[in-house]
């Protein structure tokens, strides 16, 4: 089991299912992490830094969708 303590937000991994609890919304991070993750190593960009960059920022919109 992970958890991270930053305010509002939490990862929870049990039993090989993950949660993120943002706020007092529930996702479902192994259903949509994993897309993301495709997304940022689908985008064939030649500097990893951007990749990473626009990795973050997908990772970002997630968070943004939690919130809303």
């Amino acid at each position: 089991m992970a958890y991270w303590t930053r305010p509002a937000f939490g990862l929870l991994d049990s039993g090989g299912t993950q949660a993120a609890y943002i706020g007092g919304a529930k996702l479902d991070m192994q259903s949509m992490w994993i897309p993301m993750k495709q997304l940022a190593l689908d985008l064939h960009v030649l500097d990893d830094e951007e990749a990473l960059e626009k990795f973050e920022a997908c990772k970002q919109r997630l968070l943004d969708a939690a919130r809303t």
